[in-house]
């Protein structure tokens, strides 16, 4: 059996949910630090819009960890408001820079740690956040990993209705989603909230702000997984998430 294995990514803010308000409560994050000195990015490389074509650059942990870490205009630290964590990607049509297999600009963490095995006891990731601009955006990923095909598993999609919907490809080589709406959800737009994504046990679920976990449609399980987050941007219009909390759980 794989040994026990545990990473935590806590921001210096942390949060509650108020049911009778229906908000998240915020404590302080420091805007004077970049975002890895607000949060421990040890477990993530971050990818990005820019560089060469079909080879987007790629930041991995040791420069984005410290208050010193790395910023650029696509990923920063909100100075001027509450300390978040930017993640700004332009429309598609943008002339970003893509990777071969996708269509979309994003500015998007990918787990880097290491997969992990979908039929563990634990897997998953929590993620406060709220989007400023974006009229469809990827706030979350399963993605293969462990040999199958360089594609997803599930991916979250937040509407700028404030509706969320995940796409469930119906085989590992993927361009096959059938769209997942979760019903009885709605955020609208810069409201902050709680995604907790988890795959553990061959269960993959979906909780927004605490509000009991919702079954994904998988279709299949690959033989390895991992975590995917942040702003992979699925349209043509400008998107901006700004984060406030991130955190993983790996039990075996």
């Amino acid at each position: 059996m794989r040994a026990t294995t545990a990473a935590r990514i806590l921001a210096f803010a942390s949060f509650s949910y108020d049911p009778v308000c229906g908000s998240l409560l915020l404590r302080d994050l420091n805007p004077e630090c970049a975002p890895g000195g607000n949060f421990n990015l040890n477990p993530w490389q971050l990818q990005l819009p820019t560089g060469p074509p079909n080879n987007p650059t790629q930041i991995p942990p040791s420069q984005l960890v410290g208050c010193d870490g790395y910023t650029d205009s696509h990923f920063f630290t909100d100075a001027q408001g509450d300390g978040s964590m930017v993640m700004q990607a332009p429309g598609s049509n943008s002339g970003c820079t893509k990777f071969v297999e996708s269509a979309h600009c994003r500015t998007e963490f990918t787990e880097i740690t290491g997969d992990w095995d979908p039929f563990a006891s634990v897997n998953r990731m929590m993620v406060q956040m709220k989007a400023i601009r974006g009229s469809n955006i990827c706030v979350g990923q399963l993605f293969q990993a462990g040999g199958a095909p360089n594609k997803p598993l599930a991916e979250i999609y937040y509407y700028s209705d404030g509706t969320f919907h995940v796409g469930n490809p119906q085989t590992p080589p993927g361009g096959n989603q059938v769209l997942q709406t979760l019903q009885g959800v709605n955020v609208p737009h810069n409201q902050i909230f709680k995604m907790e994504l988890r795959y553990e046990e061959g269960v993959a679920s979906i909780s927004i702000n605490d509000g009991g976990f919702i079954k994904l449609n998988k279709k299949f399980d690959p033989p390895r997984a991992f975590f995917k987050t942040g702003n992979y941007n699925q349209a043509d219009d400008d998107a901006s998430v700004h984060v406030y909390s991130l955190d993983v759980q790996h039990e075996a």
